[in-house]
């Protein structure tokens, strides 16, 4: 049986990712980096804004799968209390 992770340990770990990039990290950047699945990083993303610990800090362009480029949010995390 594997251990549960806590909330904490989930948003510090997207806290070490994020802080590195100032202009903050879209949800497939995020995808890419810690292997979360989409949904349930749109999930920890929710929490983490309720919580104070996420934030969108702008839009970047990106290029769809069809070849488009087109605005997407970029979040930044960061611990309460921070």
């Amino acid at each position: 049986m594997s251990e549960r992770i806590t909330v904490e340990e989930w948003l510090a770990e997207l806290e070490r990712i994020t802080r590195h990039e100032p202009e903050g990290m879209t949800v497939a950047e995020i995808v890419d980096a810690t292997g979360i699945a989409a949904r349930k990083l749109r999930d920890r993303i929710r929490v983490g804004i309720k919580s104070g610990a996420c934030r969108c800090v702008g839009r970047k362009s990106v290029t769809s799968i069809d070849g488009r480029v087109m605005p997407s949010p970029a979040y930044q995390f960061s611990r309460i209390g921070k």
